[in-house]
């Protein structure tokens, strides 16, 4: 206690000093640890992890298709479109009046043709899916991998 003290900010100043010699110690593209975790040259600006995973994603949902019809449409010319396509009306969407269907299983890129010629319809498009973040974590190449973690804390 008499220490921290007496030195105050001297635990954060040996860990700037720790990062810091990771920094400059070694000539540019020598390796400064073990070479079994270094990555050879420096790291692609962009990396292939996880790229496999991105390519099994499905774009849309193989089932739904989003009808806007166009306004003034009437509620009896919907239904027997829906009925001649096999389409099941699921919901509407409020405040934009774009329908949700259900399509049978693998056709919603014919659904979505035969919808479109349809003069009644503004647009029809799959429900694609928006995949926001895309876990990685089996692939993160980790602290051990360059000198450049320690660099985070210091910027």
């Amino acid at each position: 206690m008499q220490l921290r003290n007496k030195f105050p900010g001297s635990l954060s100043v040996l860990i700037l000093l720790l990062c810091a010699g990771t920094l400059g110690a070694a000539e540019p593209g020598t390796p400064t640890g073990p070479a079994k975790n270094r990555v050879a040259g420096p790291l692609p600006t962009s990396l292939p992890w996880g790229a496999d995973i991105r390519d099994r994603i499905p774009r849309f949902a193989p089932d739904r298709l989003l009808v806007k019809f166009r306004p003034g449409t009437a509620a009896s010319e919907m239904g027997r479109l829906h009925r001649k396509n096999a389409a099941k009306p699921l919901r509407e969407i409020p405040g934009i009046g774009v329908h949700v269907l259900q399509v049978p299983k693998g056709s919603v890129r014919k659904m979505q043709a035969r919808y479109q010629a349809n003069p009644n319809v503004d647009y029809a498009e799959p429900d694609y899916y928006r995949v926001l973040v895309i876990p990685d974590e089996g692939n993160d190449p980790g602290p051990d991998v360059g000198g450049d973690y320690c660099r985070q804390g210091i910027l």
